[in-house]
């Protein structure tokens, strides 16, 4: 008696089960969500919900007179695919959802993915799912455009391009890239650049490179890459960071300008400014005589530390061959900016104090002595100036008393001093 009644329950609560099972599919049956249709395994379809016929194209008089199969509005070349998905179908009992399209009823094709089960029940009847796909595939013809028209532009410029993931992961180069560096993708990837880059260089690369990533910060180096021919040009390299809405850094964008040139010119401008520079100091920097055992060494410009160099080999190697008492420097051109060329004069004058020469510092006016003594000079051990004829005036008063008075002496002073 008690197993009768739970046989009751059993069946009662089974029934309740269908029951919901076909509400529930005859609720999506109805739905435009979703194409369904009810078939034969030899094609026929014997029912199908409107969302279905809107797919299609037909009405549904169309549909149940039986002039609407399966195979006909299915392109023959996607037939073969329909036929393995039978055999799924008979041998599981479903099959697998798949991508075709289904040719409507004005002869236009439209992409679907399609799903089926068998009834349940029954050998002979299938229910299929369709699901209209058009919108997403018309998006991903818009993506492809946009990639297409995106790499014509990144082909077309004469940089390098790259770009990388959040993590620096670069994942895409542009044309240029390959063409210069003659690798590929799979060589590049990740973090397969380096493998371009002069190994003295690479290290302070990646390391100012992952510092960027790390802060989210725009990258600038110049470095140079090696070229499929082995030569190393130099570039200026820089990458931007690419953020979603939230302000996350979601890629980094990069280029590559060839600067080889560019540097090459650089130099040379360089190194002809240098050139003129020292052939500017040098006439800037004669030595002078100017009387018997009296040499001027006028400074004009910058007293930096190479000029100054050559300024004193100069004045020394003319003190020892004229056997001069007595250099005079005028420093009235003279740039003293700072304490270096402060020491720099010093160090002038106690050279030639060392080979035997007196040294006197000329054009030390009230305004320059303030100068030097604010940085760092001692001029009460040095023998200044206001200018050069006043300092040759005293050496000849001091040293060559026996001419004083003569019109010789006034002559050649004067001579001079024109």
């Amino acid at each position: 008696m008690n197993r009768g009644k739970a046989n009751v329950v059993l069946e009662k609560e089974l029934g309740e089960r269908i029951r919901s099972m076909e509400a529930q599919l005859t609720t999506l049956f109805e739905s435009d969500l979703i194409g369904i249709i009810r078939a034969s395994l030899t094609g026929d379809i014997l029912n199908a919900n409107d969302a279905f016929l809107r797919i299609i194209g037909y009405t549904r008089e169309e549909l149940l007179s039986g002039r609407v199969r399966l195979a006909d509005i299915t392109p023959e070349e996607l037939r073969a695919r329909d036929r393995q998905a039978l055999e799924e179908l008979l041998t599981t009992g479903t099959h697998r959802p798949f991508e075709k399209e289904y040719i409507r009823k004005d002869g236009t094709r439209i992409p679907i993915i399609v799903g089926a089960t068998m009834e349940r029940g029954s050998k002979d009847f299938c229910i299929a799912f369709i699901l209209d796909i058009t919108q997403q595939k018309a998006t991903e013809e818009r993506l492809r455009g946009s990639e297409e028209h995106f790499s014509t532009l990144a082909d077309s410029i004469p940089q390098l391009a790259w770009m990388a993931d959040h993590e620096g992961y670069i994942f895409w180069y542009n044309r240029r890239w390959y063409d210069y560096t003659g690798t590929t993708l799979e060589d590049m990837q990740g973090w397969g650049w380096q493998n371009v880059h002069d190994p003295k260089e690479v290290n302070r690369v990646t390391e100012r490179f992952k510092q960027s990533i790390a802060t989210g910060e725009p990258w600038e180096d110049t470095f140079p890459l090696r070229s499929r021919d082995g030569e190393y040009r130099w570039f200026l390299s820089r990458a931007l960071p690419i953020r979603d809405a939230e302000g996350r850094v979601v890629r980094w964008f990069g280029t590559n300008t060839d600067v080889e040139e560019q540097r090459r010119t650089e130099q040379e401008l360089a190194h002809l400014i240098r050139e003129r520079e020292l052939m500017l100091e040098e006439v800037s920097t004669p030595i002078i005589p100017l009387w018997r055992d009296v040499l001027a060494l006028p400074l004009v410009g910058s007293l930096d530390v190479e000029r100054m160099m050559r300024a004193t080999q100069a004045a020394l190697d003319e003190v020892a061959r004229t056997n001069a008492r007595l250099c005079i420097i005028d420093i009235t051109g003279a740039r003293i900016v700072d304490a270096q060329a402060v020491a720099n004069l010093s160090n002038l004058v106690a050279a030639l104090k060392l080979v035997g020469a007196d040294a006197v510092v000329a054009g030390v006016t009230a305004q320059a002595a303030r100068t030097l003594v604010q940085l760092g000079l001692d001029l009460n051990q040095m023998r200044t100036h206001r200018t050069l004829a006043e300092a040759l005036a005293m050496f000849i008063k001091s040293h060559d008393s026996k001419y004083q008075g003569t019109g010789n002496t006034r002559n050649a002073v004067s001579k001079n001093f024109r």
